[in-house]
């Protein structure tokens, strides 16, 4: 879990890695990315060399074990306003699909801190343990009755026609790397992809709801406020989304030690 700092959004910017649990990462590079495009938005500086300076603060992570699960784990690296990098390597402890999910209202921010990771994130923690204490697996963010995020998975909707569908970046929903990975390539699998809003008729009609997430992968969601989600037996979405991020999760591993 990504520690919070004080609700204060402009303190930190961070980004969670899947981590092979020994010396390799997915997505090294669009992670940095993400990371410099949102420090950039929150007005928090940049070191001189950002790639150098997170392997740095990578490289004495000791290596964990964890034979269940890929990623065998996460590692968050933070960029503090003071300039510090910060990592933190844990065993990737998911719950297996298919997932029990209930919604929780998501918070608002300005329009510049919208779609970061930042300091402020007690909201989704909460959320979190929220579904926990509900006896569910995770907590979708609803804005205005429409699903936008998830509390640590983002949310993609197979409507009945077979269409995708994913919440408009402007909704609220965090700038999610696995997202954009999965909808750049569904539209290879027949599936084409739609922004929009999803809400509660497509969520009554949906041949199948999806998270996916560094950490949780792919997984399907079968229930949702105690109410069914889905068609019995259908996994078109689900199945084709699980080849398109183990494919480029196989092209993008990279030694960071």
């Amino acid at each position: 879990m990504d520690e919070a700092d004080d609700g204060d959004p402009f303190s930190s910017v961070f980004t969670t890695l899947a981590w092979d649990g020994a010396d390799k990462v997915a997505f090294f590079e669009l992670h940095l990315q993400r990371l410099s495009e949102h420090a950039s938005r929150l007005r928090i500086d940049l070191p001189e060399n950002l790639k150098s300076s997170v392997l740095i603060a990578m490289k004495d992570l000791p290596p964990i074990e964890n034979e269940k699960l890929i990623p065998a784990g996460l590692i968050s690296v933070r960029l503090s306003k003071d300039g510090k990098i910060t990592c933190k390597g844990r065993i990737n402890r998911q719950r297996q699909p298919p997932l029990a999910a209930i919604s929780q209202i998501a918070p608002r921010w300005s329009k510049r801190v919208t779609g970061c990771k930042h300091g402020d994130w007690n909201t989704y923690d909460e959320a979190r343990k929220n579904a926990r204490s509900a006896g569910a697996d995770i907590a979708l963010l609803t804005y205005d009755g429409a699903v936008i995020d998830g509390d640590r998975a983002a949310p993609i909707l197979l409507d009945e026609d077979g269409e995708a569908w994913v919440a408009e970046q402007s909704s609220g929903g965090i700038d999610s790397i696995t997202l954009n990975v999965v909808i750049g390539n569904l539209g290879q699998h027949g599936i084409p992809v739609n922004r929009g809003i999803i809400n509660e008729r497509m969520l009554a009609r949906a041949r199948e709801l999806i998270v996916v997430g560094s950490g949780i992968g792919v997984a399907r969601v079968e229930e949702l406020d105690e109410q069914s989600i889905g068609i019995d037996g259908g996994a078109e979405l689900s199945k084709a989304a699980s080849q398109i991020l183990a494919k480029a999760l196989e092209q993008s591993w990279e030694e960071f030690r």
